[in-house]
């Protein structure tokens, strides 16, 4: 049985329709993505789910050297420097073009908490200002995302999500696609109850640190079922399964597909 876990479910719904709108009329202004959470590696995900949905539905033009590009903008007290990064960055991959044409994939944490300044409207403005044959991913690690989301409207039509993924039952689906779609492990229901209960005790034990928590506990649950010689995880050897730590990961597990930085 097929489980395709999708953190927010209305991706490809969202791709479809900006696609449409953009064959009807390449010069309408078509919204943008803002992602934010607390989780930084639940937000990367998010991103390269985004990406692989319009990547696969070939939803953006994409003429440079590369489909998409990530840009980890930083505040510094010589930002000119980083500035031109970021526009060196994109020329360099326009390839036979002017300006890129793809998917930018934006960071803009470290003004989610202090907000505007002339740094960021410089950004903002130049990305405005190019944004034609491009479909901007605006993201922040944060708590507190309306400021930055209202900064953002300003300049572009933005459509914001908060992520948070936290209940067990959200928690066992994704554990499963991504036993299922990453390793190529086998599980029946038998299986999928026990690694429920399994995930529901982490969480009640206090293990649980964000999505990066679950990817560890598949990767070992993988590690050790593939060194038996076996794709197939029954309820047995969940059952059997011992975890000695639950870690706390930084950066996502699978790496946003097709983005450099």
């Amino acid at each position: 049985m097929k489980n395709t876990f999708r953190i927010i479910p209305s991706f490809p719904e969202f791709v479809s329709k900006w696609k449409t709108a953009q064959s009807l009329d390449r010069a309408v202004i078509t919204p943008s993505m803002f992602l934010a959470s607390e989780d930084e590696c639940l937000l990367q995900e998010a991103v390269g789910e985004l990406t692989d949905e319009l990547l696969k539905r070939n939803a953006v033009p994409t003429t440079g050297t590369v489909p998409c590009i990530n840009l980890s903008l930083r505040r510094q007290r010589h930002f000119a420097e980083e500035f031109h990064r970021m526009y060196t960055t994109l020329k360099n991959h326009a390839g036979f073009c002017n300006d890129f044409k793809g998917i930018v994939a934006v960071d803009l944490t470290d003004w989610a908490s202090c907000g505007m300044d002339e740094d960021l409207d410089a950004v903002l403005s130049y990305l405005k200002d190019t944004q034609h044959d491009r479909f901007y991913i605006f993201y922040a690690t944060t708590s507190e995302p309306d400021k930055l989301r209202n900064i953002l409207q300003f300049y572009f039509t933005v459509q914001p999500h908060f992520l948070k993924l936290e209940k067990a039952s959200e928690l066992l689906s994704y554990a499963v696609s991504k036993l299922r779609s990453e390793y190529s492990i086998r599980l029946d229901n038998q299986a999928e109850a026990s690694l429920g209960q399994v995930i529901r005790a982490v969480v009640k034990a206090g293990g649980y640190r964000g999505i990066g928590s679950v990817s560890s506990m598949c990767r070992d649950l993988s590690y050790q079922l593939l060194s038996e010689g076996s794709r197939t995880m029954d309820s047995a050897f969940i059952a059997n399964y011992k975890q000695s730590a639950i870690h706390t990961e930084r950066k996502p597990t699978k790496p946003v597909v097709g983005l450099i930085k």
